[in-house]
């Protein structure tokens, strides 16, 4: 190669070297560039959560879209380390010092975290400071004028602090709420507070706003199959004929069911519409609620009040039959009750076994079962109550047996009606050997009658039910006694003030050659003493107790008693007393006042022992609330029921009626002294 030739190769070489190095530097200018945007666009996407809040509040108070949207574009479009420095700065000004809290009831083990998660953090969890083992702090910054959601995680398990404020979330969860102020004076009342906005973190926004598009489109597919149908239809539901009647409450209950689903739809795009800001939705969400809420409201009163003590029975070849104990609002269900065990006797009320309940909804209530009404529901009633062949009627002994040296007498069943396996049933029986209760092993207690076949025995105890018509007559409505013998009979005497208890002594026979083995001596219009007689001679007198009722009187129904009406605890007013057996030392007044029966439909029956079949002791009542007062019947049931399962009201039961009364009182003297002027 000559020497012209290798120093155009150098410098070509060189060139190329020169252009090389330039190009590197290019390559590093535009690293360390890149590397500057990189930051300063994090430092921008770490801010834009909060100045996207911030430009919501903007808008909101401006009530402008074009300086919201320009407010936020400008944020987003600002690439200029300068303007996010100050941006940054001015953010920081801005946020405040929010100090968060946890308080647990029980001590919270050492070893477990406690983390609190809410919309300031994306509802990620940080762990908490441990003040003592109860109580947990954290502290962080947020900006003011908001209301903050928050909950906490103990180990893996999501709480909410009991005592601090609590909401429903968009997803129906509790959560606790907090309002951070920038200045407390700001605020002056409960309203203002409450106008406060919920902060809603803008990275979570996008994901709410999607989930409540599907829940809109759901409840548009549901409105394409609602059912309609008017309450109004049901004003004259007593009139309409019993095919009528039963397709009426269908509809009503379908009709139901189609406004709670959408109510529970519309109470979710509330959530989601406020926890997305979504106002104009969440404005249209809480009319639509009202709305359904009214008229649900309406349809379960009329439903409650015409299923409350209906019969059903299942569509099956060999029917079972229920009766409709509740209505449960919130799952639109409906507790349903067997009524007969498997042999067909009448179940106790009393008895919970839970075989014997079904909670099904109001779908499974139109297809499998047949609501009884009218003519077919009064001879399914007078059946229940009336055909002996659903009471376990038994004949017994008793064998003495030794407990601890105590002498006892042991029931030994002989016989019953219906015939029955024994082996089915337990005997519960008091020391005398009377069986107070016999219980179907699978369905519980049975409505039953027990007579000890071998002798006659004495009633330790004797209940009498009456009721004072008038200055000289008292009516013996009900009488319970502990036990009983193939014929019972009694003899009801009035004493004259000058008469004792020796003067009762002699207990002869009747025209029929009958004598009684109990007499009950009224005297000054009260039960004076009851006397008993073995036949053999002696006469024995007997503990008694006497249950005055009286036309207007106040008393409850316990939850424990044979009524197949309420579940709970009711409250009613006496009405009327019928005409049981009356007694008097005038005879003209006792064929004045002639006889009368219960006005109403009857509901349970009585169970407290051997009692009278011409003194079933049903009395008319009023029906003011079915949960002791807790709320009161705007149109009073009027039902007939067995004297014996009332009771005393309780005091508070009492004292919430007089508040009522006294509150109608005052409105309706109100109303009358503002017509005067």
């Amino acid at each position: 190669m000559s020497d012209t030739d290798s120093a155009q190769l150098r410098s070509t070489i060189e060139s190329q070297k020169a252009q090389l190095d330039q190009l590197t530097q290019r390559i590093s200018d535009m690293e360390r560039s890149t590397q500057k945007l990189k930051e300063q666009n994090q430092k921008l996407e770490n801010i834009l959560p909060y100045l996207q809040v911030q430009a919501d509040k903007i808008a909101a108070q401006s009530n402008s879209k074009i300086q919201y949207q320009n407010f936020i574009d400008g944020i987003q479009a600002s690439n200029d380390e300068t303007n996010s420095q100050l941006l940054q700065q001015d953010l920081d000004d801005r946020l405040v010092t929010a100090n968060f809290g946890y308080y647990c009831e029980q001590k919270v083990r050492s070893e477990e975290p406690v983390y609190i998660m809410g919309e300031f953090n994306q509802w990620q969890p940080e762990l908490m400071e441990r003040v003592t083992d109860n109580i947990f702090a954290f502290e962080t910054k947020v900006l003011p004028g908001y209301k903050y959601r928050f909950n906490f995680r103990i180990g893996e398990n999501l709480r909410h602090d009991l005592i601090q404020d609590k909401e429903k979330d968009e997803n129906e969860q509790d959560v606790n709420f907090k309002y951070i102020l920038e200045n407390s004076s700001d605020i002056s009342n409960q309203d203002e507070l409450i106008q406060i906005p919920l902060f809603v973190h803008p990275l979570l926004k996008q994901k709410r706003e999607e989930q409540l598009k599907l829940i809109l489109s759901q409840f548009t597919e549901l409105q394409a199959t609602i059912v309609q149908f008017e309450s109004s239809e049901l004003s004259n539901f007593e009139d309409l004929d019993e095919s009528t009647q039963r397709e009426k409450l269908n509809q009503a209950l379908i009709r139901n069911r189609s406004l709670l689903a959408q109510l529970n739809l519309q109470k979710k795009v509330k959530g989601f519409a406020e926890s997305c800001g979504q106002n104009q939705i969440l404005q249209s969400s809480l009319e639509q609620i009202i709305i359904f809420e009214k008229e649900s409201t309406i349809l379960i009163n009329l439903i409650q009040t015409l299923t409350r003590g209906k019969f059903a029975k299942s569509l099956e070849e060999n029917p079972i039959y229920y009766y409709f104990c509740s209505y449960n609002v919130q799952n639109n269900e409906i507790l349903l009750k067997r009524v007969f065990d498997n042999n067909g006797i009448l179940l106790d009320e009393s008895s919970q076994i839970e075989v014997n309940r079904k909670l099904i909804s109001t779908e499974t209530i139109v297809e499998s079962y047949q609501i009884l009404f009218g003519q077919e529901a009064k001879e399914f009633k007078q059946d229940m109550l009336n055909n002996e062949v659903h009471t376990f009627k038994l004949k017994y002994t008793t064998t003495v047996k030794y407990v601890h040296s105590w002498q006892e007498k042991e029931l030994v069943p002989i016989s019953s009606q219906p015939e029955v396996n024994f082996a089915d049933y337990t005997f519960s029986a008091w020391s005398s050997g009377y069986p107070y209760s016999i219980t179907n092993k699978i369905h519980g207690a049975v409505k039953s009658e027990a007579v000890r076949v071998d002798q006659l025995s004495k009633s330790n105890h004797v209940t009498v039910y009456t009721n004072e018509i008038s200055s000289n007559v008292l009516n013996i409505i009900h009488i319970n006694v502990e036990v009983a013998n193939d014929q019972i009979i009694l003899e009801f005497l009035y004493a004259n003030q000058d008469q004792d208890i020796k003067d009762f002594q002699d207990f002869k026979s009747d025209e029929n050659a009958k004598t009684a083995q109990y007499k009950i001596i009224i005297k000054d219009q009260r039960i004076f003493a009851i006397l008993y007689s073995n036949g053999s001679g002696s006469v024995e007198q007997l503990q008694f107790f006497e249950f005055r009722i009286s036309k207007g009187m106040l008393a409850s129904v316990s939850t424990c008693c044979r009524l197949n009406y309420s579940q709970e605890e009711m409250f009613v007013q006496v009405e009327n007393v019928p005409i049981g057996h009356l007694v008097s030392l005038d005879k003209n007044a006792i064929e004045e006042l002639g006889q009368s029966k219960p006005q109403h439909e009857l509901f349970g029956f009585c169970t407290d022992g051997y009692f009278l079949k011409d003194l079933k002791g049903y009395i008319d009542v009023n029906v003011i609330s079915l949960d002791e007062c807790n709320n009161f019947l705007e149109n009073q049931d009027k039902i007939a029921l067995p004297v014996c399962l009332i009771t005393d009201p309780s005091w508070n039961a009492q004292s919430k009626y007089v508040q009522k009364m006294q509150i109608e009182s005052w409105t309706q003297s109100s109303m009358a002294i503002s017509r005067l002027y």
